[in-house]
């Protein structure tokens, strides 16, 4: 369940402005450190969906000059946007837009092991999962 009306990404997603140009809205880029998440770049890389971004990185430290951030850390962008590493993650699951679960009455643990979600009206029926991942900042869960 996302609360994004047209696709997945939280801090990873994009719009298309009139006119055609694809803005980001929060991150500018993906840092790939661990072999895992480097080897999904650079699947992602070869599909097309990601490039690297040899863009020079600065660090600006009590209002002195920017001092350059050191490091072989390899950097990606979203070839249309962050928005398509979003998407791309979310191939092949069941991924419902524009559906709110709140945490505090929305999801209860049940006595059989298992999570019951509480959709908002309109939304489907109730869920039951093994497992529930909550991905909000604190502000939202608190809602």
């Amino acid at each position: 369940f996302d609360t994004g009306k047209h696709a997945p990404g939280g801090r990873c997603s994009s719009r298309t402005w009139p006119g055609g140009a694809t803005v980001d809205h929060a991150a500018q880029y993906a840092t790939a450190r661990s072999a895992s998440f480097s080897a999904l770049m650079k699947e992602l890389e070869t599909e097309g969906l990601v490039k690297q971004w040899p863009a020079r990185v600065v660090a600006l430290e009590g209002g002195a000059a920017a001092v350059p951030v050191e490091g072989d850390a390899v950097r990606y962008v979203g070839a249309d946007g962050m928005g398509g590493i979003a998407a791309a993650l979310a191939r092949g699951l069941d991924v419902r837009q524009d559906v709110w679960v709140p945490p505090n009455g929305g999801i209860t643990y049940e006595s059989d092991g298992m999570w019951r979600l509480r959709l908002p009206s309109g939304a489907g029926d109730d869920c039951r999962f093994d497992a529930v991942v909550i991905a909000h900042n604190g502000k939202c869960a608190e809602r």
